[in-house]
């Protein structure tokens, strides 16, 4: 099914995130009948609540601040240099309640901000010179939107406020919080009241809306979040059972499946990430085509590897993907921090990066990658990084396109495709939920389309699993394919993980010697420490004073 009702260049409008002030358009009599009666306006004001999908926007386009590549940071995947980045705070649970929380604001206020400007659209679209269609199709993609922004709500503090049509400002939002059950009941609700109503796609003009598919994935996505240990902690398998439910309801569309490049299929996760448009798509914060990446991307691209960088990859994350044959190369750490190394692996510590998961040298660059800078061949020189930069010793790849030639100045265009939710979430999700449920096999064979499409030796398919077993390699799976994605960022907290797993040192590579004959050193690069509170975030607590009836997070 395919729709063709509002005929603008959708993309371009989410170039530089939020484009106008809704709050400021909104208000006022007078102002509003301008606006509505104004149908390009009117368009504005739905494709700038699509622009406002994400906190921090604005990072998309420059992968700075607390945007894609650093809530990493606040993870063991990635180390922020840049000393004002909350991802520090984040990193050693030394926020506060009082704090911003993120560089582009608090998603508290952010989210409840988007929830209000969606339902006054909602309320005001039906006196726009809009066609009738034009204001069913722009009411139900508003009620999408303000479902997502309650289902992000509910990945940063569990239970929230909810408000259905009320219009209510964040600074008097005196109500009281829901449970996070009742929390998740009203977002798969909303989801599932637009589903029916959404296209299956659009046409090209307004490729990256909302789509069934897309209110279906966020159903898996929160049937998935509630059925994991954080907020179920006895693991009850009906809620499991829920979650595949809704996990297969994405699949049985059969209108999604895994980015292969034809030309190149080695590269193909890669590449997926430099395409428009692909079959993996589920929801995306579509980008027009920038002309200025080239000084963005990677953070610290090659061309600057001897200067500040914005996002730096631990060594923790290097030594947690496979061998090219899917065996493991690290089994676990002594009590120096330093690798148990499985010798019949094949791992060399001379050359580390050899016969590793491609997904390394497609999302990470170290020592000796290479890349074409200014029409020629380079070679990455981490021998004599400059003490300011405290790199790790690694640059971020993921979505550095190497189909094009990159200049170390002047403009580079190209695609850049930063998802919200992809195809490879909801296969994984699949896998989690079926091993849950005790159906290890079926677990396997999904977790292997994965690992096929990347080209790293499959996991046994005739393995007689262990449910504790399989959960580990699922969690690696995810760590590796969503790599500065900003999902373990959420995926440790619901899994209760996070306490263990970021209250340890990360740690850098040393490399000494030269390009051609290189030494590497693993070495300490920073202590961290995760405390219990921070499963959840803290309210602002200006809010919590401000209202009778809103009860901070525990801890905070």
């Amino acid at each position: 099914m395919k729709k063709n009702i509002i005929i603008t260049a959708f993309s371009l409008l989410l170039l530089g995130g939020c484009t106008g002030d809704m709050e400021r358009i909104q208000t006022g009599t007078n102002t509003e009948e301008l606006i509505y009666a104004d149908a390009a306006k009117t368009r504005q004001i739905l494709n700038n609540l699509y622009a406002r999908t994400r906190l921090t926007q604005g990072s998309f386009s420059s992968f700075s601040g607390d945007g894609v590549t650093f809530l990493d940071c606040a993870t063991d995947n990635a180390y922020a240099p840049i000393d004002y980045s909350s991802a520090h705070t984040h990193g050693k649970s030394t926020m506060s309640a009082s704090d911003i929380a993120m560089n582009g604001g608090h998603p508290w206020t952010f989210y409840y901000n988007n929830i209000r400007n969606a339902t006054l659209f909602m309320e005001k679209v039906d006196k726009s010179v809009l066609s009738d269609e034009e204001k069913a199709s722009s009411k139900v993609q508003a009620r999408f939107l303000r479902a997502l922004y309650y289902a992000e709500l509910y990945r940063w503090y569990g239970g929230v406020v909810l408000l259905g049509d009320e219009i209510i400002s964040p600074t008097d939002l005196d109500h009281s919080r829901s449970s996070a059950d009742a929390t998740v009941d009203y977002i798969v609700s909303e989801l599932a009241a637009v589903a029916s109503q959404l296209p299956l796609e659009w046409d090209a003009p307004n490729y990256g809306r909302a789509t069934k598919g897309a209110a279906l994935a966020y159903i898996a996505r929160t049937k998935l979040y509630a059925a994991s240990k954080l907020n179920n902690p006895s693991m009850d398998s009906k809620k499991w059972e829920e979650a595949r439910a809704a996990l297969s309801a994405v699949m049985e569309l059969n209108i999604y499946d895994l980015y292969y490049d034809a030309q190149n299929p080695e590269k193909s996760y890669a590449h997926y990430f430099c395409e428009r448009k692909t079959k993996e798509n589920i929801y995306t914060y579509l980008l027009a085509m920038n002309i200025t990446m080239h000084s963005n991307l990677p953070q610290g691209a090659p061309w600057n590897e001897k200067s500040y960088v914005g996002c730096t990859p631990t060594q923790n994350l290097v030594d947690a993907y496979d061998m090219l044959d899917g065996t493991e190369p690290i089994t676990g750490y002594d009590v120096n921090g330093q690798p148990i190394i499985n010798r019949s692996s094949g791992y060399d510590d001379k050359n580390p990066y050899e016969n590793r998961d491609p997904r390394l040298k497609m999302t990470i660059f170290y020592h000796g990658s290479t890349f074409d800078l200014n029409g020629a061949q380079q070679a990455l020189d981490m021998t004599d990084v400059d003490d300011k930069s405290k790199s790790s010793g690694y640059l971020v790849l993921k979505y550095l396109d190497d189909r094009i030639g990159h200049k170390s100045s002047g403009n580079s265009n190209y695609d850049c495709n930063p998802q919200m939710i992809r195809y490879a979430e909801i296969l994984l999700g699949y896998a989690e939920a079926l091993n849950e449920l005790g159906d290890s096999k079926n677990a396997v064979k999904t977790v292997n389309l994965i690992r096929r499409r990347a080209g790293v030796g499959e996991l046994d398919e005739n393995k007689n699993w262990g449910k504790d077993e399989l959960r580990a390699r699922i969690y690696k799976e995810y760590r590796i394919e969503f790599a500065f994605e900003d999902n373990r960022f959420f995926d440790a907290r619901r899994w209760a993980k996070a306490e263990e797993w970021f209250s340890k040192p990360v740690y850098k590579v040393v490399v000494m010697g030269s390009l051609e004959n290189p030494t590497y050193t693993r070495s300490l690069l920073e202590e961290r420490i995760f405390l219990p509170k921070c499963y959840h975030f803290p309210i602002p607590q200006q809010e919590v004073d401000n209202s009778q009836n809103i009860e901070q997070n525990t801890g905070w």
